[in-house]
């Protein structure tokens, strides 16, 4: 059996609905699944009531802090990477501000070329041709 702090993967969870659907009894999708009572109980209750087996109130955006950058400069700073691909973040920071009036930090900034999947290989790649 899982400790008292033991994260269940989704897709156990996930499981727990489709056994009890095929009446199986919860002491047994406990033994299969080698998990607690409560959890199989639980995960059923958020199932009959949300249709889903984690709570949407744990991944709703209400909780997120606002992002600071919006797509606009998420554009903007997207355009200069294009047309300098070797800029550096202090540089693409003077850029920001110059051309959209917002300030960024380094590390957001840094976190955001992440999500556009922009790396130091990719930058070197591109250089290189």
């Amino acid at each position: 059996m899982p400790g008292p702090y033991h994260v269940v993967p989704p897709n156990v969870k996930a499981q727990i609905p489709l056994l009890y659907n095929d009446n199986y009894t919860i002491k047994d999708i406990c033994h299969i699944l080698g998990i607690k009572k409560s959890l199989v109980y639980r995960t059923l209750s958020l199932y009959s009531k949300y249709g889903m087996v984690t709570s949407p109130s744990r991944y709703s955006h209400s909780t997120r802090r606002r992002r600071l950058l919006n797509s606009a400069n998420i554009a903007c700073i997207s355009n200069v990477i294009q047309h300098r691909n070797t800029i550096y973040l202090d540089e693409l920071q003077h850029e920001l501000w110059a051309k959209r009036h917002k300030f960024a930090t380094l590390s957001n900034l840094l976190r955001t070329l992440q999500c556009l999947c922009i790396t130091r290989k990719v930058v070197s790649s591109a250089a290189a041709e």
